[in-house]
């Protein structure tokens, strides 16, 4: 996992190309004007969606993870909690959907870290991060813009 913010020259950092290309995105375009929804930006190797949506209680959160792609979450507007641990097989997904790159997995996840993903503020979560993210900051729920550019892992 990698937390960053985008003020901050992330060229600095000789991440992968792929994933400055996703933050070259990330910055260049003005997610306020974009209606939610699906992003085209290089096929199914890199995509991102928009969301328009509400963060949730603690107890309407699920973990989940994704083993095709790398998750590049970016706030736009609000501000969410995103739980967080490295999947170190401490616990088997409770449901599966390969078809949709998508694991979810206990609440009680053992081992869970928390970050606070503020505006202009992105969240790189890859393969082995479990993450839950659109936690409500102190359980009261808000509506969020934010971004998730989908990477393949094939991209790197």
């Amino acid at each position: 996992m990698i937390f960053g913010t985008l003020d901050i020259d992330f060229t600095q950092f000789h991440l992968p190309k792929a994933l400055e290309e996703a933050l070259t995105f990330l910055k260049e375009h003005d997610f306020m004007a974009m209606e939610p929804g699906r992003v085209g930006i290089d096929g199914e190797r890199m995509y991102a969606n928009v969301d328009a949506v509400s963060t949730r209680r603690l107890t309407d959160t699920k973990p989940e993870q994704h083993k095709r792609y790398i998750d590049v979450q970016f706030m736009v507007q609000g501000h969410e909690r995103i739980g967080f641990t490295c999947d170190r097989g401490q616990a088997a997904p409770t449901e599966a959907m390969p078809e949709r790159d998508l694991w979810f997995y206990d609440t009680t996840l053992a081992d869970e870290g928390v970050l606070d993903l503020r505006e202009g503020c992105y969240a790189i979560f890859f393969p082995e991060d479990i993450h839950r993210p659109l936690m409500a900051i102190d359980d009261t729920p808000q509506a969020v813009r934010k971004v998730v550019v989908k990477v393949s892992v094939e991209a790197l």
